[in-house]
């Protein structure tokens, strides 16, 4: 691993690295979370608005994911622990 040298990849062809792929969402993957927030800025009757954001968040569909269709906002957020640095 220290001796690690760049080199080309063939073409339509990529490196990943020591990095993580993800292309299967059965479920979300460990260190993924949600935050689902109202961003409306218009004022208007509270009978508009939604009662919350509870049931907003990112749903696994296999290949892919997708949020709530809703008026609600969903953050999909990935935290790690770096093991080296990096650029």
């Amino acid at each position: 691993m220290k001796n690690q040298v760049c080199s080309k990849c063939g073409e339509g062809t990529y490196s990943l690295g020591s990095g993580i792929k993800f292309d299967e969402w059965d479920e979300l993957p460990a260190g993924f979370s949600n935050i689902a927030t109202f961003m409306d800025t218009v004022v208007g009757p509270s009978d508009s608005r939604p009662d919350g954001c509870n049931n907003s968040s990112w749903i696994p569909r296999g290949n892919y994911i997708e949020s709530n269709r809703d008026d609600c906002t969903v953050s999909l957020i990935y935290a790690v622990h770096l093991k080296k640095s990096g650029y």
